[in-house]
């Protein structure tokens, strides 16, 4: 017998039985492992042995493309239990009409947790689950600031953060994104600490969020540094704020550095191009290109939209991405061809990766 949930954070995320219960996931429970076992997180995987990319305590969801007869559900199974993790979610409708018994009979005698996840539940709607728990015990053990920095960087869906800013008393009213270089911390930190905010320290920058009533103009002023801030915007475009906030302080640092021919630089960017194009331009790129993602990686958690950023970022190479999203390089693959499959333009082409990087950049883009 191999006890599920043994890797990294024990103590952290629900317990399986706890992840059945929330109704609106729509999980169904076959089998329910070790008593105790808690889910760290879910990993989406097609693979007959994803432990190479299981840290222990995953929440394993798998369609079962792979698992074409008993043999690799046994091997499957078997993988799973011996990295450690927390049990198999396995989504039935695409590939299978049913788990299959082959599977249950593996995860019976290895004493492996098993859950069924139907045709109208996405394991996206698991993932975001378990990033909202993350969410609450970051916010409750002081580390809200921690959570800018991942909605900045793309890693965290805007709706993780909303916990924590109904407990800093930000709502979800209109928000002022700004950052500022790392030497105003403490003069920042007492300037705002009357007032509802969060405050994150990201490398050299600090990004800030307030209510879009708090002026920081004479705090700029007085503090006689550069800074940088986009306008209000809704806590659904915090990201793209965060984003633009950074930028602007880049600019401003560059201006005060070099004058005006190191903000001319800082803005000969495709990044700046993008932000220079009225709204009906940039459209058609969002609506071709990232929308067919978008909706794939909805209903079924395919991981196609972050895994072309990842792509795109690496400047192409499959290696990096594989590494970095803890896949296989050929699923890395798979992906890629699914992208081009559903829309039409391959993201593996020079033309093809300048169209995909200016659909992200304008989602990204302040309206």
């Amino acid at each position: 017998m191999v006890s599920g949930g043994g890797g990294a954070d024990d103590d952290a995320g629900p317990t399986v039985p706890e992840l059945v219960g929330e109704s609106e996931l729509g999980l169904a429970l076959l089998l329910p492992g070790p008593a105790g076992t808690r889910v760290r997180w879910a990993h989406t995987t097609e693979l007959v042995d994803p432990s190479a990319y299981l840290r222990g305590g995953e929440l394993v969801c798998t369609v079962g493309q792979s698992l074409v007869d008993g043999v690799a559900c046994a091997s499957f199974a078997a993988a799973v239990a011996g990295a450690g993790a927390a049990g198999v979610c396995f989504g039935t409708g695409d590939v299978h009409p049913e788990v299959p018994g082959a599977l249950v009979a593996a995860c019976t005698d290895l004493g492996l947790a098993l859950l069924e996840a139907g045709p109208g539940t996405p394991f996206m709607a698991v993932t975001e689950h378990l990033a909202a728990l993350r969410v609450r015990s970051a916010v409750a053990d002081g580390r809200a600031g921690q959570l800018l920095e991942l909605l900045t960087d793309g890693a965290l869906a805007p709706e993780a953060l909303l916990p924590a800013l109904v407990d800093a008393g930000l709502g979800r009213g209109q928000l002022r994104a700004s950052a500022w270089p790392t030497s105003t911390v403490r003069e920042l930190a007492a300037a705002v600490a009357g007032a509802p905010h969060l405050m994150a320290t990201e490398g050299e920058v600090v990004l800030l969020v307030t209510a879009d009533d708090l002026d920081l103009t004479a705090v700029a002023a007085a503090l006689d540094v550069p800074w940088g801030t986009a306008t209000p915007s809704p806590w659904r475009e915090l990201g793209a704020g965060l984003r633009r906030a950074r930028a602007e302080l880049a600019a401003a640092a560059a201006v005060r550095a070099d004058g005006e021919a190191g903000a001319v630089r800082g803005r000969a960017t495709l990044a700046a191009l993008v932000a220079a194009q009225p709204p009906e331009v940039l459209t058609p790129f969002v609506d071709a290109l990232l929308r067919p993602l978008l909706d794939a990686d909805r209903r079924r958690d395919a991981g196609l939209v972050d895994t072309l950023r990842a792509f795109l970022a690496a400047d192409g190479s499959l290696v990096a991405v594989a590494r970095a999203q803890y896949l296989h390089v050929n699923s890395v693959r798979h992906r890629l061809t699914r992208i081009r499959e559903l829309t039409g333009t391959d993201p593996t082409t020079l033309d093809g990766a300048a169209a995909f990087s200016v659909a992200l950049l304008a989602t990204q883009r302040r309206p």
